[in-house]
């Protein structure tokens, strides 16, 4: 017999778009409705993480939220839809949303997480793009792909990138490591009907057997979503090439003039950001496009003052 399937989430803070109406005629905006697959689900925020701060929080664990799920047979099952679902708010929302406590029935499961809140500049939030638009355009991909693409581990990598604190060279290798990301996994599940195979030593063959280099292979890699390279992704592979070689530069190193022209004093540390900025617009726009998403969201770069479309 199935069951309404329970689970305890954590860092989805805010308010949710679906009210909760009061005996004394108030009312509060703390639900979100989705429909996942054949599943119904309910997220209920708690009245701690609606009205915060996020500067407050930020780098933080926040309790925040319970799910429910209908129509769930099993323990498991749930554990399952409620942690795709995680996944597709740490996307929505770039903060690392997971859930410690789950419950079918007198069945539970806990266990510990460690993922905190970010969301510094997340492709939904305020007036652009609804997070529930997003979750149920995107399950379906989603479900269909993740068997052979790694993409919860992509989405922390992703989440992993924009954490508040460190070193912006790590942030920005990380970043860039994730367009290797996207595009190795690329190879390795569509590669075939391209002709495309990887040798023993992790190289990526054409039909030829030609090594394919990192820029042909993301250039297909997005083209497969109806992308293209940006403008800026000279300037992004060799400050990749730098930061794997070096592990940092500086703004006397020949190789940053080689990277950037030339610069004022004092403004490499912005040129670098840029660059990130650029790569995460780039990861960004990929996942949602590969994960079938059409309608507004909000632009890495433009820090939620703009934003971009997927028609």
């Amino acid at each position: 017999m199935a069951n309404k399937f329970r689970a305890r989430l954590v860092n989805l803070l805010g308010y949710g778009e679906k009210v909760t109406k009061r005996k004394d005629g108030g009312w509060t905006r703390d639900k979100y409705h989705l429909k996942l697959g054949t599943h119904s689900a309910m997220i209920k925020q708690h009245k701690g993480a609606l009205d915060v701060r996020s500067n407050h929080v930020r780098g933080r664990q926040v309790n925040s939220s319970t799910v429910t799920v209908t129509d769930v047979s099993s323990l498991e099952e749930g554990i399952a839809i409620v942690d795709d679902l995680c996944w597709l708010l740490s996307l929505a929302t770039q903060s690392s949303v997971m859930a410690y406590e789950y419950s079918l029935g007198r069945q539970k499961k806990w266990h510990p997480v460690h993922g905190v809140y970010n969301s510094w500049r997340p492709p939904f939030h305020s007036s652009i793009g609804k997070l529930s638009d997003f979750v149920e355009q995107a399950w379906p991909n989603y479900q269909r792909l993740k068997g052979n693409r790694p993409l919860s581990a992509f989405i922390h990598m992703l989440d992993a990138s924009d954490l508040s604190g460190g070193l912006l060279e790590l942030k920005i290798a990380t970043s860039i490591q994730c367009l290797e990301s996207i595009k190795t996994y690329f190879a390795l599940a569509e590669g075939s009907r391209l002709g495309i195979r990887e040798d023993r030593s992790g190289r990526f063959l054409d039909s030829s057997g030609k090594e394919i280099s990192f820029e042909q292979l993301l250039k297909l890699t997005l083209q497969d979503v109806g992308m293209t390279l940006p403008s800026s992704f000279t300037r992004i592979k060799r400050l990749r090439n730098a930061l794997v070689h070096r592990g940092f530069i500086r703004e006397v190193d020949a190789v940053t003039k080689y990277i950037f022209g030339t610069l004022q004093l004092g403004a490499m540390h912005t040129a670098m950001f840029e660059v990130m900025e650029d790569t995460q617009d780039l990861l960004r726009e990929y996942m949602l496009r590969l994960l079938g998403y059409k309608g507004d969201y909000w632009s890495y770069s433009k820090s939620g003052m703009g934003h971009r479309s997927i028609t």
